[in-house]
């Protein structure tokens, strides 16, 4: 499914399309749609006529190949009729009068003890979309226009592989510019849609029936994207290699529902969910591929029969998770990045009915932030994938930390907090074990509040033994000093690079 609808909305992509010059025809209009085609690695044919006011192009077909480590994924597509209309003012209005059908093959994974299977889906278009401009820049523009696509079922052998899927995007308004040179293209786009529905149909699975719908409002995206055009065997390794992208999405309220319903009465279990507003940011430059998402606002309900009280929620005021990774080799160390980020979570009664049944504890929202970046030094391509296939399993690392940063670590949790910064670096020396990473030099800040009252509160309660307090304690007396405040602990952590490990400046026994 996701190779089918990456090569979908590649091909789609002219349908959202924001210069206003001189005239342009059907056929500049034409040329350019396929030129954006080819520099995306799409090889097309089709039959083009003249009826008039109109070019219209039928039977178009195109199609890629996805790597993937069991072979390529192979996705034709076909849109059996597009109509190219001179308008006045020099502009031309784009119509597909037809569904467009991908079809995608996808090979057998004996590794994964998967079958190959086949995919097959529909995407219909509706509007009017009016291009202008000149023959090499040109503004693709849209106003309440829509967007539905069905999938057909993938199984085999009687279990279902892949359910079909249903998804509409309503009221689209926007615009995508597209401009040439030579062989390169590139975009920028801008487009708001009043809603958007995705769901699956339900699919049986060793008993249980699934259903699964999700829904969001107000979103809009924005964001610039260039493409090369250079040509390789790898289409899919050239577009990821030699383009850029920027794109930043966003969603209004949004819901979510996954339903599962058994054959043995009585374990049906339905989980809901609703979220404020939601961003993401897609990025790829120079090979690295980096995004950042955020959502607000979520409450999370879980209802069942088996379920102590049938029903339980919990709630997250936010949720961060970003991610930044060079694909492409380099011999100058390269940036990475990890940030996960989940605050104000609230935790239902019930779990801290079991996790605190004496209410010694603080029901107080949780929070949990980590941010770790630095740079690695990668030795090659991780988006040729002949070349990861034929690496052997002897065959010398290809990619090294070289340093470690910690911007951030944040817990929160029963009144308690734990809060620290950290660098380090790998050093340029032999691992003590084979296989194994080099030394690692660093430090390491940590500031806790409430720890010692928390681990005495647990004690009390019973959740703690107190062997285990005892041990905790000492931990505690071990790598850390009193702060500045009543029940505020801080120490200062250090790996040097001849081995030895100190707290506060003095060496650990170990």
């Amino acid at each position: 499914m996701r190779s089918t609808l990456f090569a979908t909305f590649l091909s789609s992509t002219c349908l959202i399309g924001v210069p206003a010059f001189a005239d342009v025809t059907p056929e500049e209009v034409w040329e350019n749609y396929q030129s954006m085609m080819a520099a995306m690695g799409m090889d097309i044919t089709a039959e083009e006529s003249r009826e008039g006011d109109t070019l219209v192009v039928r039977n178009m077909v195109y199609g890629m190949d996805i790597p993937n480590p069991a072979g390529a994924v192979s996705t034709i597509s076909t849109a059996r009729e597009i109509r190219f209309q001179a308008l006045s003012g020099g502009k031309v209005g784009i119509e597909y009068t037809a569904p467009i059908t991908s079809i995608s093959r996808v090979p057998a994974n004996p590794m994964l003890d998967m079958p190959g299977y086949e995919t097959r889906v529909d995407m219909t278009f509706g509007g009017v979309t009016e291009v202008s401009g000149v023959k090499n820049d040109m503004r693709y523009t849209m106003d309440g226009g829509s967007m539905t696509m069905k999938s057909a079922p993938a199984v085999v052998e009687g279990v279902t592989l892949q359910p079909s899927v249903d998804m509409s995007i309503e009221g689209i308004v926007g615009s995508y510019t597209m401009l040439r040179n030579g062989d390169a293209l590139s975009s920028d786009m801008d487009f708001t849609a009043a809603r958007m529905t995705y769901g699956f149909e339900p699919f049986e699975t060793e008993g249980t029936t699934v259903e699964m719908a999700t829904s969001a409002t107000d979103l809009r995206g924005s964001g610039t994207m260039s493409l090369s055009g250079a040509k390789g065997a790898d289409a899919f390794a050239t577009i990821i290699g030699g383009s850029t992208m920027d794109i930043d999405l966003s969603s209004g309220a949004s819901t979510a529902m996954i339903r599962v319903l058994d054959e043995e009465a009585g374990d049906d279990m339905e989980l809901t969910s609703t979220s404020g507003s939601s961003t993401l940011n897609f990025a790829l430059n120079d090979g690295a591929v980096g995004y950042t998402a955020h959502a607000k606002d979520m409450l999370v309900s879980v209802a069942g029969a088996q379920i102590p009280g049938q029903q339980i929620q919990f709630g997250l005021g936010s949720m961060t998770a970003g991610v930044l990774f060079p694909l492409k080799a380099g011999d100058a160390p390269q940036a990475y990045e990890l940030e996960i980020g989940l605050e104000e979570l609230a935790l239902p009664e019930l779990a801290w009915m079991i996790a605190d049944p004496t209410g010694q504890l603080p029901h107080d929202p949780a929070t949990l932030k980590l941010h770790f970046a630095g740079t690695l030094t990668n030795k090659m391509d991780l988006f040729d994938f002949n070349a990861l296939e034929n690496m052997e399993p002897d065959s010398p690392p290809r990619m090294a930390v070289n340093t470690v940063e910690i911007p951030e670590i944040f817990l929160s949790l029963a009144g308690a907090t734990i809060a620290g910064t950290g660098a380090g670096k790998f050093l340029d020396k032999e691992p003590a074990m084979p296989g194994g990473m080099p030394p690692f030099a660093g430090t390491m800040s940590l500031n806790l509040k409430g720890v010692t009252d928390l681990i005495n509160k647990l004690t009390a309660s019973g959740i703690l033994p107190q062997e285990e307090s005892t041990m905790a304690q000492m931990m505690l007396g071990m790598f850390t000093l009193p702060g500045e405040k009543e029940g505020e602990l801080v120490s200062d952590l250090e790996m040097t690079e001849d081995g030895a490990i100190l707290a506060n400046g003095q060496p650990l026994p170990f």
